[in-house]
């Protein structure tokens, strides 16, 4: 499909979103067609050359696209720099992506919270307890088998 045969007035109206406004860009993604609860989803600042914008982000860079935003390479952690025409037209794009219905990179916030504390506490425990005792007891067999 060509851009010239898209239909722009078929297009799903965002609720007046002010992509230059991050509380704006958020109230976009609490829409019921994304995953408000995924780690992955977040609203990512772009500085321009003379304005600061911001826009939705899947960080596994897995939206459903439609329409004009099939156009577009979609913004991810994955992806280095995208054509300045993706961040100027990102009001045109924006409402034809949502999140897919059975994500494989979806992770609860909560969940993902949890295991990176999991992560750290275990890191912690490692370093700061496992380490020491390890030591400890090879400097007590090395004593013994002196």
């Amino acid at each position: 499909m060509s851009l010239t045969e898209l239909n722009l007035r078929d297009a799903p109206k965002p609720k007046a979103t002010n992509f230059g406004d991050q509380n704006s860009v958020e109230e976009f993604l609490k829409d019921k067609k994304f995953r408000q609860h995924c780690v992955n989803l977040r609203c990512s600042p772009v500085q321009l050359q003379h304005q600061r914008l911001y826009m939705p982000m899947c960080d596994e860079g897995r939206f459903d696209r439609q329409g004009i935003a099939e156009a577009f390479e979609m913004p991810s952690t994955r992806v280095g720099r995208l054509s300045p025409v993706t961040y100027m037209v990102i009001p045109s794009w924006a409402p034809f992506i949502s999140c897919p219905l059975k994500c494989k990179g979806y992770k609860n916030r909560t969940v993902a919270k949890a295991e990176r504390v999991g992560k750290e506490a275990a890191g912690w425990v490692f370093h700061h307890v496992l380490k020491p005792a390890e030591i400890f007891w090879a400097a007590i067999w090395a004593w013994f088998f002196k």
